[in-house]
């Protein structure tokens, strides 16, 4: 297979992939918030981060200020880009939310301005572009993620579970997790 093709190949993949991820939101948000949705798809992430750890299938080595570094990142990808993804694909079609989501170039070309919702999530990811591309020779991308991963994990699941108790419905955290379509969205994402 030619470089050609396997570019090809690589870019159909991407896309086939970030277009089921806003299908399996917009269905899993058809079960609870975009919160707790959040909250479980970190909780996941991490410990599927943790499993790999430990079984010293990756390695993430971070010091303390290498993790202080590297976590303005997270500021604008995974909280800011999620939360208004997930808030927005409440109002709209996945389909629509992919055709904003193509925005992302130009948004990291131009910056051009702060929009709400869907266009807050597409400026969230070009900022965190630019940050990712200017911290990507100091760090490992797995070092990254990882931080990104656990920021995420504590900041949605603190989010949602503040929200559900505020709401006198703690148990909206769990309810979800009985139902299978929710879980294979979950697992997906």
């Amino acid at each position: 297979m030619n470089e050609k093709t396997k570019a090809y190949l690589a870019a159909l993949s991407f896309s086939a992939i970030i277009g089921f991820s806003f299908l399996f939101t917009k269905l899993a948000l058809g079960y609870t918030s975009p919160l707790t949705n959040l909250a479980h798809r970190y909780t996941i992430a991490a410990l599927v981060l943790v499993a790999l750890h430990q079984t010293k299938l990756i390695k993430v080595s971070l010091s303390r200020k290498d993790i202080l570094s590297i976590l303005p990142m997270s500021l604008f990808y995974p909280l800011f880009f999620f939360i208004f993804q997930s808030f927005a694909l409440q109002y709209i079609s996945s389909s629509e939310a992919g055709i904003l989501q193509a925005l992302v170039p130009i948004f990291t070309l131009l910056l051009a301005s702060v929009f709400l919702l869907m266009l807050g999530s597409v400026l969230a990811n070009a900022i965190n572009n630019i940050l990712s591309k200017s911290k990507g020779g100091r760090y490992r991308a797995m070092d990254m993620t990882a931080v990104v991963i656990f920021v995420g994990f504590v900041t949605f699941n603190t989010l949602t579970l503040t929200s559900n108790y505020l709401e006198g419905n703690i148990l909206a955290y769990v309810e979800p997790l009985g139902k299978l379509p929710y879980l294979f969205s979950i697992l997906y994402l």
